[in-house]
């Protein structure tokens, strides 16, 4: 993990390009929660890239930084590659840049649901993650805006796109260069008497397919790391619960 947080930080100086005197400091960050970030400076002009035009200064400073950055991106995605590589035979590569874990248990749907629904304890089973919250007054419903920061990370905001009540949600982070990363959670059907749950990463926009491979193979441990945690934690709450349960009541002596 460090070595792939080393070869991502050093991109910077990489895509240290400007064509405007006041460069604005960007960050990204993608994650399940934890996240991996870098800073870049892009001195895009706003309004110009709105407008698809690229000042010819920034094409000319571009063309000279490509080779540089392939060279790097390479060297990310082969160090990605290495540290993934105990996950990548369980997590499905699909279509059109995205990734899918999915995950039995003997733990109910609801107990599921509730962990997932429970916000502000996502690092039940996200060890990563310092901390995460709705805003005041926000329920766990389409639209809901929240945040949430991991060890090393900033503090990322986060909006539910897609919900439906009990049964899966996706949560939309927004990055620089007018990226998104989805995060959808859902439950597929099971025949083996227990819950199938399943958690998918989706890269969105214009630039997925080199934000892809540099984040894949990390994104593949997470996935596994997260999925396996929230299985542990929801059979054992169940187990406790039943325990409790099974307790015979002490009754109070009377005179």
């Amino acid at each position: 993990m460090c070595q792939l947080f080393a070869a991502v930080a050093s991109i910077p100086l990489i895509l240290n390009v400007s064509i405007r005197k006041d460069t604005d400091k960007h960050r990204w960050h993608t994650t399940l929660h934890k996240i991996v970030f870098v800073e870049v400076r892009a001195g895009i002009d706003t309004a110009a890239a709105r407008k698809g035009i690229l000042n010819h200064a920034f094409q000319v400073q571009l063309m000279k930084k490509i080779p540089i950055f392939l060279v790097a991106l390479g060297i990310v995605t082969s160090i990605n590659a290495t540290v993934a590589s105990e996950a990548t035979d369980r997590v499905t590569v699909l279509p059109h840049c995205s990734l899918k874990l999915s995950v039995h248990t003997s733990a109910s749907k609801s107990t599921i649901w509730r962990l997932w629904s429970d916000v502000e304890n996502w690092k039940k089973f996200d060890t990563e993650l310092r901390y995460s919250y709705l805003v005041d007054g926000t329920k766990f419903s389409k639209g809901a805006i929240g945040y949430l920061k991991a060890k090393g990370a900033p503090k990322t905001r986060f909006e539910l796109t897609e919900f439906e009540e009990a049964e899966s949600f996706t949560e939309s982070l927004k990055i620089p260069l007018f990226q998104v990363i989805e995060l959808k959670r859902y439950f597929e059907e099971d025949n083996n008497g227990g819950t199938t749950f399943t958690h998918e990463v989706v890269f969105k926009g214009g630039l997925k397919f080199i934000m892809y491979p540099m984040m894949a193979g990390k994104f593949k441990r997470e996935l596994v790391n997260v999925m396996d945690n929230l299985k542990d934690v929801a059979e054992r709450e169940e187990l406790e619960q039943g325990e409790q349960m099974q307790r015979p009541k002490s009754t109070e002596k009377t005179d």
